[in-house]
């Protein structure tokens, strides 16, 4: 017997063999068993929510993929550290945790706790002194968190690892001690890496864990083109099957000042440069806007803010980040359903789509707010963008922490710089000059 289907690209009829297919149910319904009293979970396809339509558009996605492995890459002072913490965050607000495994030996505390709003519980931190010290501390974790949580109940947690090459493997470690001096050895550190992530994706398949590995970028360029031409330390063996790699640049820094107040612009570029979820070569620029305050104490403390919601408003207003051929495709497509204006004089803006009218213009972060509660657009934009829908992880467990929208995630990471609740600003702390200051 066998059984007619047809085709939705070619609209042909396909005879179908429907004895095959029986043999094929079978044995797939007899491996569906075996694994499940193995205990071999499937993989999960829940997202964790992020906080603007931006981000999902550079990744391709409704939200963050969890049990992905994502890579942040860029030159020196770009903030890599600084947006894996970011994403850190998201985690910690859906009532999950982030443990960083710091290899570089130059910890950056004000830094980290400028984005997780001074969060003195918000993070476990490791110093690891090689490659294997900081893959058993992450395993250690995963297999305590997976002994006492049940997979369905469990919250997701950020494994940051800064950076990937911050440390050598103990075998060269222990023969330097012992010699006095380092011998030529080729890629060992590349190559444990690699071996581990295989390791690693089998481990959490099914579990809402995400690692976030920072590698520093090498820049040469083209001597033919004169294109700049970029490559990572650990090449091919870092690049799994299950990576997003997000590369960053920084084009300029600006200082300015808020009345009195005087901060920092840091206008940043993201590109996927692999996406094993969705398209790659999507870009987007972001702006890091950075002051300083003073605590209840009356000690200075620095804040950090990522400006997700302006980067959608300027996005959808006139391309602002996206490469040229997306730029030029899709922006006649994105006016139709969303028309973002901006007036002439300050940074203020209006879009009649989302009801604000421009005698009420207003700041790019406050419209990307109103934005991120029009379901309606949203949706509209997310097939012009080629965004894929997902499940969005819910909060488990967790009293009060469940956000009624996505945008609610970055509700305090959106205020920009608050001019009231800044008594005094004074200079950044040495230990943050390389991040902070402008070029």
């Amino acid at each position: 017997m066998r059984r007619e289907v047809r085709d939705d690209k070619t609209h042909r009829k396909l005879d179908i063999d429907s004895s095959l297919l029986a043999a094929i149910e079978s044995v797939s319904q007899k491996h569906m068993r075996t694994d499940q009293l193995a205990g071999s979970p499937e993989p999960t396809l829940e997202a964790l929510p992020v906080p603007s339509l931006a981000f999902r558009y550079l990744l391709q996605n409704e939200g963050l993929p969890l049990g992905m492995v994502y890579h942040i890459v860029g030159p020196t002072a770009v903030f890599k550290s600084t947006l894996a913490v970011e994403i850190g965050r998201w985690h910690r607000q859906c009532g999950g945790g982030i443990i960083i495994c710091e290899t570089e030996a130059k910890p950056t505390p004000q830094l980290r706790k400028s984005i997780l709003g001074w969060d003195e519980q918000g993070v476990a931190v490791r110093c690891c002194k090689s490659v294997e010290q900081w893959q058993k501390t992450i395993m250690d974790y995963i297999k305590a968190i997976q002994d006492r949580c049940e997979r369905d109940k469990v919250s997701p947690t950020a494994f940051i690892v800064d950076s990937y090459m911050g440390k050598m493997p103990e075998r060269l470690r222990e023969s330097i001690i012992r010699k006095g001096f380092a011998e030529r050895h080729f890629g060992e550190a590349a190559m444990l890496i690699g071996d581990w992530l295989s390791g690693y994706t089998s481990v959490v398949l099914g579990w809402p864990f995400t690692l976030i590995g920072v590698n520093h970028l090498k820049q040469t360029v083209n001597p033919i083109t004169g294109q700049p031409v970029y490559y990572t330390p650990g090449g091919r063996f870092l690049q799994h099957q299950n990576v997003i790699e997000i590369r960053l640049t920084r084009i300029k820094t600006e200082q300015k000042r808020a009345g009195d107040i005087p901060y920092y612009e840091n206008h940043l570029r993201f590109f996927t440069s692999k996406n094993s979820r969705g398209a790659q070569n999507k870009s987007i620029a972001v702006t890091l806007t950075q002051w300083n305050e003073l605590d209840d104490e009356g000690n200075t403390r620095l804040r950090s803010n990522f400006e997700w919601w302006a980067a959608s408003v300027e996005m959808l207003m006139d391309g602002t980040g996206m490469a040229t051929d997306d730029r030029e495709i899709l922006m006649p497509l994105i006016k139709k359903v969303i028309d973002i204006r901006k007036k002439s004089r300050g940074n203020y803006y209006w879009c009649d789509q989302l009801g604000v009218p421009q005698s009420e213009a207003m700041p790019a972060h406050q419209l990307g707010m109103i934005l991120e509660e029009r379901e309606d657009i949203l949706r509209a934009l997310y097939g012009i963008l080629r965004i894929a829908r997902a499940p969005l992880f819910e909060v488990r467990n967790v009293d009060d922490k469940q956000p009624d929208k996505p945008a609610a995630l970055s509700e305090a990471a959106a205020e920009g710089v608050a001019a009231e609740v800044v008594e005094e600003v004074t200079q950044y702390d040495v230990d943050d000059v390389d991040e902070v200051k402008p070029e």
